[in-house]
């Protein structure tokens, strides 16, 4: 008498497989229904994971304090061609809303300095100050921009000094706070 062999093993897989497939299917239009139609007829506001999104934290940090007069720095780079940035100081570090600010860097290179820029970056403007050479020469001298604050710094406060020596320029990012 023949056997009769079932082969129930087979048939759950198939089983397992279409109910991942249905899953998959069922999360598809899901997402789909959400991005195109609620949030498109004013349903909610922002797609969720959406670049424009923009989540507030609450409460609000509190900026990090900063030291006040007039501070140094020293500058390290890389780049060992043009013009080098040594060493400088920031008058004062912490400036009033109305009030100026200077900074001063030394600025070494193996051909005459011709230009240098200080650019301010502040919570919500960024300002270029042309730098003017205030001692020393072109070649080992000491360069210093003067701005009048207008915005504050509570969050961003970056100083990007770059000096050219015709040839090349060389750039330095100062992140205040």
């Amino acid at each position: 008498m023949p056997s009769i062999t079932k082969k129930p093993h087979k048939n759950r897989v198939r089983v397992w497989i279409l109910i991942a497939l249905g899953l998959l299917v069922y999360s598809g239009f899901s997402y789909w229904f959400v991005t195109s139609f609620l949030f498109q007829k004013g349903t909610f506001s922002t797609p969720p994971f959406s670049k424009t999104a923009r989540v507030t934290p609450t409460p609000t940090p509190s900026p990090r304090p900063i030291p006040s007069g007039k501070k140094t720095f020293s500058v390290s780079s890389g780049k060992k061609t043009g013009p080098q940035f040594a060493s400088g100081a920031i008058d004062p570090y912490d400036p009033k809303i109305g009030s100026t600010q200077t900074i001063s860097v030394t600025i070494v290179s193996s051909k005459p300095v011709t230009s240098g820029t200080l650019t301010m970056q502040t919570d919500t403007k960024t300002k270029k100050v042309p730098l003017s050479m205030v001692s020393g020469t072109p070649i080992n001298g000491v360069w210093a921009g003067t701005w009048t604050v207008d915005d504050t710094y509570l969050y961003t406060y970056l100083a990007t000094l770059t000096a050219t020596d015709g040839t090349e320029t060389n750039k330095v990012e100062l992140t205040l706070r």
